[in-house]
């Protein structure tokens, strides 16, 4: 978890990467959201500073953990749902889909 995080009880519905089943490195976590903390009305892109491992299309679960506690601390969002992943060629990234 980074330093400033709140600890969370993430809900993860899946580990595997929806459109890559056999992809493999490390990749930041990305996730295309409105900006809840209330700075602008528009959605932006944010990454995570660490990466997480994949390895056959399945995300390392520690490293998705602290990825999204990233993501949470930049954009603001509550949702603790973790539901699904996507690779992102145009970012190199895993792009993660949270609900509430």
């Amino acid at each position: 978890m980074t330093q400033a995080s709140k600890i969370r009880n993430w809900s993860v519905l899946t580990t595997q990467v929806d459109n890559q089943p056999t992809l493999n490195g490390k990749f930041r976590l990305s996730s295309n959201s409105l900006d809840y903390k209330g700075n602008n009305d528009d959605f932006n892109d944010y990454f995570s500073e660490h990466e997480v491992e994949v390895t056959n299309g399945t995300v390392r679960t520690w490293d998705l953990i602290r990825g999204c506690d990233e993501l949470h601390d930049k954009t603001g969002y509550w949702g603790c749902y973790i539901e699904a992943f996507e690779y992102r060629p145009d970012t190199n990234t895993i792009e993660v889909h949270f609900g509430s």
